[in-house]
């Protein structure tokens, strides 16, 4: 969640480079918009039972699958904070309820240990974000991050997927 919070959390400053202070209130509704969606996402989530690294990562990889082509225009940047609000407050929801469930002892505690967790990520992610657009620029820093994501999710799914097909495991080397 660290390297794929960042734009959303930048939004005010990318919106208003972008597009100008005008872009910066339509860009913050998508936001909310995206974000009251998420209980929905997050039920269906729950109810097919795939609340899981796979998910979490699906979810990372939809925060920041539109940021590269935010610069188009103001109607993209708000798709892209759309996309960010749904699926960054449906992976804090999926991570929460994982938290609760594995929670011993002090449920209160073990979510606010999660929640520490992932601001520092958040702040951390946001921190480099600047050197990364000044470096590559928005769409090549958002770019790669979106493919890197995918790619991850898709290997864990892979694994996860072959992980459950009962394969045999590998033969150990014979002794001596």
């Amino acid at each position: 969640m660290s390297v794929a919070s960042a734009p959303t959390l930048l939004t005010v400053a990318l919106a208003a480079e972008l597009h100008g202070r005008s872009a910066v209130a339509p860009a913050a509704i998508a936001f909310t918009i995206g974000s009251l969606s998420a209980p929905y996402l997050s039920d269906l989530v729950q109810r097919r039972a795939a609340n899981g690294p796979v998910a979490w990562v699906l979810c990372a990889a939809g925060m920041v699958l539109l940021w590269p082509f935010a610069p188009l225009s103001v109607a993209v940047l708000c798709a892209a904070q759309l996309c960010s609000g749904l699926f960054m407050t449906t992976l804090e929801g999926l991570l929460d309820s994982t938290t609760a469930a594995e929670a011993r002892g002090s449920v209160t505690g073990a979510l606010a240990r999660g929640t520490a967790g992932r601001a520092l990520g958040s702040a951390a992610g946001t921190g480099a974000l600047p050197l990364g657009i000044v470096t590559v620029g928005l769409s090549a820093v958002t770019g790669t991050l979106a493919v890197g994501l995918l790619a991850v999710g898709v290997a864990v799914a892979g694994r996860s997927f072959l992980g459950t097909r009962g394969l045999p495991a590998p033969a150990a080397p014979p002794l001596g």
